[in-house]
């Protein structure tokens, strides 16, 4: 019965033993994996897919411990300066195992039509900075998790159509329609080309409207965009020297902007 009692003993010393060096071990592991860039980013690239505009940044996780690590979630919450939230992006890597390196993408998404919807209309029109708070997310050695974050970046933002205005509108009659040729000029100060349809149509002050015409756009980063839109005037009468004009691009929009 001592026997049995000593060599329970035993037993639990050694188990609390191995459990100590395991937890001593994997501690030592990850610390060391992550102090000697475990974890890095590269240089985002952009690009814009159907109204989305794609920032892609690739990660790394460089795994030099003695255990695996899994379920690593990377999770980014972007914002506009004033704190309104776009877009929540997540990126998830099952598993790392010890002594691999695993490189993944992560894209950060902001949608066109969400600047639209959210009353974000100030991304399109001015220069500013978006905010990222970033949080990493995994499990060490199956059994430890853990969480870090990387709060308060910022990235220059610039807007698509800086300065966007209605600069002229010049009525005339071609024979057969009255014509308003609308003179309409923004500078591009994004890092992505504009290349699509641009709409307007115009209202006077008491918000009839009275004509609409839209013209093919292309404008790459950093040009400065002049051109005429020519509406045809539906009624006359309903033309008046006040008013304001709602302008599309593909479909998304309006921005209202006075003229007279």
């Amino acid at each position: 019965m001592r026997q049995s009692i000593r060599a329970l003993g035993w037993t639990v010393n050694i188990a609390m033993i191995l459990v100590a060096i395991f937890l001593v071990t994997s501690v030592y592991s990850m610390s060391s994996t992550l102090m000697g860039r475990g974890i890095g980013f590269g240089g985002y690239e952009a690009h814009v897919s159907n109204g989305v505009l794609v920032l892609s940044f690739p990660f790394f996780v460089n795994n030099t411990g003695y255990y695996d690590i899994s379920e690593v979630n990377l999770t980014t919450y972007i914002r506009d300066y004033k704190g309104v939230l776009i877009s929540t992006p997540t990126t998830f890597i099952e598993r790392i195992a010890k002594g691999s390196l695993v490189e993944e993408t992560h894209n950060l998404s902001i949608s066109l039509a969400d600047i639209i919807t959210k009353n974000l209309i100030h991304l399109l029109l001015y220069d500013s900075e978006i905010k990222v708070d970033a949080s990493v997310a995994f499990r060490y050695a199956y059994t430890f998790s853990f969480q870090m974050t990387i709060p308060n970046m910022s990235m220059p933002w610039g807007a698509p159509f800086y300065s966007l205005s209605i600069e002229r509108i010049s009525p005339f009659y071609n024979g057969t329609h009255f014509i308003l040729n609308v003179s309409l000029g923004f500078e591009n100060h994004s890092f992505f080309s504009i290349i699509g349809t641009m709409k307007l149509k115009l209202y006077n002050e008491l918000g009839e409207s009275f004509g609409s015409g839209t013209i093919e756009v292309y404008a790459p980063p950093g040009s400065k965009y002049k051109d005429q839109i020519e509406v045809v005037i539906d009624d006359i009468l309903k033309f008046t020297k006040k008013g304001y004009v709602h302008i599309y691009f593909d479909g998304l929009g309006p921005v209202e902007m006075p003229y007279g």
